[in-house]
């Protein structure tokens, strides 16, 4: 049947299952149950499960990888995955996550904008985000920029979003945008209208995209056809397309949750949801071109036979975070899961106060790069099971026992690295004793760890009256000497960054005064 659901039951199906080492997502618990299984749709949480309403905590064995639309993936770790992200999850006979791939669907330079429809263009493709609870899909959010009105001609961006077509042509519904330091490798997604030896013509686009004499299609052995959706990548806006990649069912996969925006509904009942036809006959009343909906169903020849449809606007598709909270200045800055939060206006319940590795579960709502969190529980400890994100020195590691020792907060933890450990900016065998590092691990039930990654921490000040913080900085502004990073004005005070320049949406580690103004003493740039 077709119905509206309220906002937590949807946090298994279409909000919070990208679970492993970090996840939020878009599977439900029937997926992969008696079969294997995938999910496909925009991360709305992280860091857990829920089920029908009932908070769990997974086991964390995903591997989570990002894609460059041509199928060759790059490793990550589970911290890189962010509110937003387009995502493809599969899944292993048990129902348990093995692999979560992210993937962006547009990136190029902004050469359109239009302030009034909250709407703007990459290359040429029509990009419309959310803003509001009653829009279509989830609110859209933004790394490196605080919102819509950061958006400027000519910024290099990435988009990722669900594709869908409407009077005035192909668009993008984008439920992230990332601001990115320089032009890069091009992206575009769209229908095939054209399509020859040397050349491809997208639906909407007014010129032919030239193809490379070896491009790679993924998934691998499919020839390219007219009307099937692709993302094609480019090493720039003149180059030669050089890979291409195809959305289809996962050929491995029996049943599927889809989310995406309707295009292309038929009479029958049938419509298209990022590039998969889903036929769902009687369930299909109500549903319209435009809406963003959530299907369960099987998979056969290619298609979803719909065994659920849901309509959902963002209200139903409101945030949740589950996690350590990290780089605590106060309530109306501190991070979990990488996600910036402000807490100054929520309701706060728990006999813990918040702060510093504090457990918490933060229902809220997104604006621009900021979650304005409505409620907040703080537990006294994490659960058993739960991901939590802990900064320390290294004190030994044994690399044959794969074991590492971490200080952190005044006790030693003896950890146990995971088989999928992720090393970020690093490799293990680099790491010393002394190193500040930032680990993500799952507490296991009998009150022990298990590393999933690891990351280049900044050492913790001596004074209490300096404080930290890390993120990509946003509304930089070299004259005046300030940036904003997680809700904060800092002033650059003088210092020069190192490892790198700043500009917008460059990723930062940061020391400054803990009183007002925030002057900077220290700024690191994250490569």
């Amino acid at each position: 049947m077709k119905r509206r659901m309220p906002w937590l039951a949807l946090l298994l199906t279409l909000c919070c299952m990208l679970i492993a080492c970090g996840g939020g997502g878009i599977a439900s618990s029937g997926v992969g149950s008696g079969g294997t299984g995938s999910a496909v749709g925009p991360v709305t949480g992280l860091a857990s499960i829920v089920l029908d309403g009932q908070q769990d905590f997974d086991d964390a064995q995903a591997a989570f990888l990002r894609s460059d639309a041509s199928g060759i993936a790059t490793t990550i770790a589970a911290t890189q995955l962010h509110l937003g992200h387009q995502a493809s999850l599969l899944f292993n006979a048990q129902g348990q996550v093995s692999t979560v791939t992210i993937q962006a669907q547009a990136a190029g330079l902004l050469d359109g904008l239009d302030s009034s429809q909250k709407s703007f263009s990459v290359d040429g493709m029509r990009i419309l985000t959310v803003s509001t609870p009653q829009g279509h899909g989830p609110i859209t959010t933004y790394r490196g920029i605080a919102d819509f009105s950061g958006l400027q001609l000519q910024q290099p961006v990435e988009v990722y979003g669900s594709y869908g077509e409407d009077a005035q042509g192909p668009y993008l519904l984008a439920s992230r945008v990332t601001l990115r330091s320089q032009d890069g490798a091009h992206l575009w997604t769209g229908r095939i209208q054209s399509l020859s030896a040397t050349s491809l013509q997208l639906y909407g686009q007014s010129t032919a995209i030239g193809l490379g004499a070896h491009a790679r299609i993924d998934p691998a052995g499919l020839n390219l056809q007219v009307g099937e959706l692709v993302t094609l990548h480019a090493a720039s806006a003149t180059s030669l397309v050089d890979a291409i990649h195809v959305y289809a069912p996962d050929a491995s996969s029996t049943s599927i949750t889809l989310g995406g925006v309707v295009y292309g509904l038929q009479s029958g009942g049938s419509f298209m949801v990022q590039g998969i036809t889903v036929n769902a006959g009687s369930l299909s009343q109500g549903v319209q071109n435009g809406d963003f909906v959530q299907v369960q169903g099987s998979i056969s020849q290619q298609q979803v036979q719909a065994q659920s449809v849901q309509v959902l606007q963002a209200l139903d598709l409101m945030p949740v975070l589950k996690g350590s909270v990290t780089h605590y200045v106060g309530l109306n800055s501190f991070t979990v899961r990488g996600v910036s939060v402000d807490a100054s206006q929520a309701t706060i319940t728990g006999t813990t106060p918040l702060g510093e590795r504090a457990f918490v579960v933060i229902h809220g709502s997104v604006q621009g790069n900021i979650l304005q969190a409505n409620q907040i529980q703080v537990f006294n400890q994490a659960p058993a099971l739960a991901i939590v994100d802990l900064r320390g020195s290294l004190q030994a590691l044994d690399s044959t026992q794969n074991r590492l020792s971490l200080a952190v907060a005044g006790q030693t933890l003896s950890m146990q690295l995971a088989s999928h450990l992720v090393v970020a900016g690093s490799s293990l065998s680099s790491l010393t004793p002394g190193s500040y590092v930032e680990v993500e691990a799952q507490l296991q039930s009998d009150g022990s760890y298990v590393i999933n990654s690891i990351s280049p921490a900044l050492a913790p000040s001596n004074s209490s009256q300096m404080l930290q913080t890390q993120g990509a900085i946003y509304n930089y502004d070299p004259i005046q000497g300030s940036f904003m990073l997680n809700n904060l004005t800092i002033l650059l005070n003088g210092v020069q960054a190192t490892g790198g320049s700043l500009s917008d949406g460059v990723n930062v580690e940061v020391e400054f005064s803990a009183s007002l103004p925030h002057l900077a003493q220290s700024i690191s740039v994250d490569q």
